[in-house]
């Protein structure tokens, strides 16, 4: 017997995974997610129009959950499919994840008992590192460090990675800020604790945090850059958004699984390629500037 207009249950978690080019990494969240002791959420994935099998592969778990959505956003913006998201979310729970985070099997058990127990309005965890190697391990260390000292500064700061608020929260606050290149889980926090709401930064249980950026990038690359990111956070200092894309490129999976086939090498020289010429615009611009200044200035 068919029932019409049977009311779905609601989830006690909404989880939201914004994608651009995550062919390789989603999946295994994916997996992750089905493996997990607690089952009551729903998984809805926002996709940028990834141009790898992303969608594709999300599909293929369709029949392994309750509720999987797949939402295509029309803009390549975290903030924007985080939102984007949230409006197609039916629980009173948001968790907004990374494609390439990795849960233990209790993660979402463990979050479920801290929310009930914290009763907080945002809530976030310690991370791992997806790598045995000592001085990552040191780094995540030194990371949850400084976010739980932080915690009670007018500048928190939080990894957008894993972040658990309640709806009605998320809406008081309008969501993220779309203009906002990067901080914008911070931001987020920085307003959710104007208004007096409750944040717990809990060390357990953890989420494993992707290293593929210091693995792309370098170490001190990636140090140097984020420094220069946080320091400006701290000091109100407004970073140009040509300077934050350089300082922190956000081109989804494929700019960090430049692998060694020769398709990876040709997408790794055509981003270099269109740095390059952006920075050389760059240099164009303000030289045009100095030489109209320079003749402004001669002509009074």
């Amino acid at each position: 017997m068919v029932i019409e207009n049977e009311v779905k249950p609601i989830p006690f978690f909404s989880i939201v995974i914004p994608t651009l080019n995550e062919e390789k990494y989603l999946p295994t969240l994916l997996s992750d997610l089905k493996n997990q002791t607690y089952k009551d959420f729903e998984v809805i994935i926002v996709d940028a129009k990834s141009v790898d099998k992303t969608v594709k592969k999300a599909e293929e778990f369709k029949d392994k959950f309750t509720n999987l959505t797949i939402l295509t956003s029309d803009k390549k913006n975290v903030s924007y499919q985080r939102n984007l998201g949230t409006k197609n979310a039916i629980a009173d729970w948001l968790v907004f994840m990374d494609a390439d985070n990795r849960l233990p099997f209790y993660f979402l058990q463990g979050i479920k008992f801290r929310l009930e127990m914290l009763q907080p309005n945002i809530l976030s965890t310690w991370i791992e590192p997806d790598t045995n190697n000592k001085r990552d391990k040191a780094t995540t260390l030194l990371i949850n460090i400084y976010i739980d000292i932080q915690k009670n500064t007018n500048k928190p700061r939080i990894l957008e990675a894993m972040l658990c608020i309640k709806k009605n929260s998320f809406l008081k606050l309008k969501g993220f800020n779309e203009k906002l290149l990067v901080n914008e889980g911070s931001d987020l926090l920085s307003r959710a604790l104007k208004k007096k709401m409750k944040f717990y930064f809990v060390k357990d249980p953890k989420y494993i945090c992707s290293f593929r950026r210091v693995r792309t990038e370098g170490v001190l690359k990636t140090i140097r850059n984020t420094a220069q990111i946080e320091m400006a956070r701290l000091s109100n200092i407004h970073i140009s958004k040509e300077k934050l894309k350089y300082l922190y490129p956000m081109d989804g999976g494929m700019y960090f699984e430049l692998d060694k086939n020769t398709g990876s090498r040709i997408e790794k020289l055509i981003y270099k390629i269109f740095k390059y010429e952006a920075s050389i615009k760059r240099e164009k611009e303000k030289l045009i500037g100095k030489v109209f200044r320079m003749l402004k200035k001669g002509n009074t």
